[in-house]
């Protein structure tokens, strides 16, 4: 700025700056940070960062809450926005220790671990994810995974319960001295027992694949159709009398 003799402002002096990269820069921060924003509200999957709390001899015995997302509470089922700036056992004081120590680890050593386990404060299992973005924080990333297990479990008990049953029915079948055998509705035969070959006669060998009318099992063709039309409206059939040839 110059000023004549009067003190009259009769010229300034000033210089231009090219902020236009600058700017473009700093809408594409706040456009970025938006939509990380944005993101983090909406992912499925529970979100939360922590401190970790030592005691003096180094051993993890809490952590605070830093940050979490929306998830942390649909999937926790606790509005925890309350717990911001609080540690888990002020919050949750029968969390149980294993958390605790597998978050310690993750926080300590910056190494990332991934486990699954059962919440006794939730009464739900979780598949977590952990690492740490900076010594002594960790952060942890987890879904819900109860159904998962749960329908896992009840497969795994239907299963056990199957073959149990099959054992026992194989037991039951096998011994029995009652000639049983098991047929397909066209009379081809799947399993005999050794009671059917030794009061008919018959190898498994010689009837299994085979149907009973290609072996002439049946003295009486017209009980044989008294059975399958009994099967076939009633689905089983009682005190059916009738005579078999025997295999010499």
């Amino acid at each position: 700025m110059q000023k004549d003799e009067k003190g009259k402002v009769i010229k300034l002096f000033g210089y231009l700056q090219d902020i236009t990269e600058r700017k473009r820069l700093e809408d594409q921060l706040i456009a970025s940070e938006k939509q990380f924003r944005q993101l983090f509200e909406n992912m499925e999957q529970g979100f939360a960062l922590h401190e970790m709390i030592y005691d003096k001899n180094g051993n993890p015995i809490d952590y605070r809450f830093i940050l979490i997302n929306n998830a942390f509470n649909k999937l926790t089922g606790i509005n925890a926005f309350n717990y911001i700036g609080k540690t888990v056992k002020q919050v949750l004081p029968a969390i149980e220790q294993i958390w605790i120590d597998n978050y310690g680890k993750v926080a300590k050593t910056g190494i990332p671990m991934q486990f699954e386990h059962y919440s006794q404060e939730f009464d739900k299992y979780y598949n977590v994810a952990a690492y740490s973005p900076q010594k002594n924080y960790f952060a942890t990333i987890f879904s819900d995974t109860t159904k998962e297990k749960l329908q896992s479990k009840h497969l795994l008990e239907a299963k056990e319960k199957a073959e149990e049953s099959q054992i026992k029915f194989k037991a039951a079948f096998y011994t029995n001295p009652d000639a049983i055998n098991i047929n397909k509705m066209d009379g081809e035969y799947v399993e005999v027992n050794e009671g059917f070959t030794r009061l008919m006669g018959y190898t498994a060998e010689d009837v299994i694949g085979k149907r009973s009318i290609e072996i002439d099992i049946w003295n009486n063709l017209e009980d044989r159709e008294k059975l399958i039309e009994g099967l076939k409206e009633f689905g089983i059939v009682d005190n059916l009398e009738s005579t078999f040839f025997r295999k010499i």
